[in-house]
């Protein structure tokens, strides 16, 4: 039952994410670097799961673009990005993207939170989310094989638009 219910959740994560999608970013004739995601980690401080959509980029004109939504109901943390604040490849590893945003956590703004995610392979093979909140919160996982986690991220390179 707990997958069912996951199941559900991640479905409507990434549905979510796709319909923040800048109506720029679905011009099939504009491309940027971006990445978007959504799935379950186990590596939570509990040990129990977590669930996230992530999204974030940089616009061809510069404007950062992007969203995230984490929930672990064991830690009672639910942090909604109000703002993507910095987006960049990872200076140790060209698959990953760190994603900066200001979030509220159960409500509350004046939070930061900062993103990790890793696109190892289709569909979801190790990839990687990893999160730490201002608050001292923090947590990651892999998304498949022998993890317990699962889900998807999948990095958009611009020369994959040519």
């Amino acid at each position: 039952m707990k997958v069912t219910s996951q199941t559900k959740i991640i479905a409507c994560l990434m549905g979510a994410a796709l319909l923040t999608l800048p109506a720029m970013a679905q011009d099939a004739d504009v491309c940027f670097d971006h990445v978007t995601g959504g799935g379950w980690i186990v590596g939570t401080p509990s040990g129990d799961s977590a669930n996230f959509g992530v999204g974030g980029g940089q616009l061809p004109d510069g404007t950062l673009w992007g969203h995230l939504n984490y929930v672990d109901r064991d830690a009672d943390v639910h942090a909604v990005a109000t703002a993507v604040t910095g987006y960049s490849v990872d200076p140790n590893d060209e698959h990953c993207r760190l994603i900066s945003y200001d979030v509220t956590i159960n409500g509350e703004s004046g939070f930061t939170a900062d993103v990790r995610v890793c696109d190892y392979g289709e569909p979801g093979r190790d990839d990687i989310f990893e999160i730490t909140l201002s608050n001292g919160y923090s947590a990651g996982g892999d998304l498949a094989n022998d993890a317990p986690g699962g889900g998807n991220v999948q990095l958009h390179l611009i020369e994959d638009c040519e």
